[in-house]
């Protein structure tokens, strides 16, 4: 293997993220589960009210019609900038359920995970850790995972990174601690595993732990390697244990809308 292609690639990568702008960090609410957050916009000329119930530290947005389904003694209004710097995304371990839905959910990494039956429940807290959540922002976007989560089924001992949307095995405990160690790891869900991709999200970019060479995928699954790294957004590159990507076949870089 070429090793002045891999100290370059890497050269270039460590440069590139020293000089970019550090993402913003999600904010959390610092209010109870269930407090109802009201601030007021212009909507066409008119002021009306927009509210918002906190769960798990992050905001959902109460529906037109579902008002009266979501009422707390702990009620503020607030001004738009405090809503607006609060995260949708729940802190790991919340477990929710929508409005009307027999469906529960327990968050990690951003994604909601099935909760399949009422033994299953009993691991994240039973019953009584469910809150409910509008039916009107219980969305798709929570099947965006955040990446670099790692997770494992609780009742196996495989465990997984997660890089565009797309599962990827941890293979050794070295590995594991590459990822920041045990403490890192959400157990999720029993079974929950095979609804995670095995394929990553298109325009996904990503080399091995011991490699330089950088590969960016399409949209059928396929890898490509970047002839010109410099070029390339350094902040979304991603690194997979060794060995992973020989599973991927090679293709031509495209995506589709």
């Amino acid at each position: 293997m070429n090793t002045h292609l891999i100290k370059g690639a890497l050269a270039a990568v460590a440069l590139a993220l020293l000089s970019s702008t550090p993402a913003r960090a999600q904010v959390y609410a610092n209010y109870p589960d269930g407090t109802i957050l009201i601030h007021q916009v212009n909507f066409g000329g008119s002021i009306i009210d927009v509210r918002h119930v906190i769960h798990g530290g992050a905001k959902f947005r109460i529906g037109v019609g579902e008002e009266s389904y979501f009422t707390s003694p702990h009620t503020y209004n607030v001004s738009e900038s405090e809503v607006e710097a609060i995260t949708n995304s729940p802190r790991d371990g919340t477990v929710l359920q929508a409005r009307g839905d027999h469906a529960v959910y327990v968050i990690f990494g951003g994604r909601k995970w099935h909760i399949p039956d009422a033994q299953e429940l009993e691991y994240y807290g039973g019953v009584g850790a469910i809150r409910t959540v509008p039916e009107s922002t219980f969305v798709s976007w929570m099947y965006l995972t955040r990446p670099g989560t790692l997770v494992r089924e609780h009742n196996t001992a495989a465990v997984y990174v997660i890089f565009g949307n797309a599962r990827f095995w941890v293979p050794t405990e070295a590995d594991v601690f590459y990822y920041g160690g045990w403490i890192e790891v959400r157990d999720v869900p029993a079974g929950s595993m095979s609804s995670m991709k095995t394929k990553p999200d298109c325009g996904t970019r990503l080399r091995e732990r011991s490699s330089g060479v950088i590969y960016i995928f399409n949209a059928a699954g396929q890898k490509s390697v970047i002839q010109n790294p410099a070029d390339y957004d350094w902040a979304n590159l991603r690194v997979v244990p060794d060995g992973t990507l020989a599973a991927y076949p090679d293709g031509s870089f495209f995506c589709m809308n």
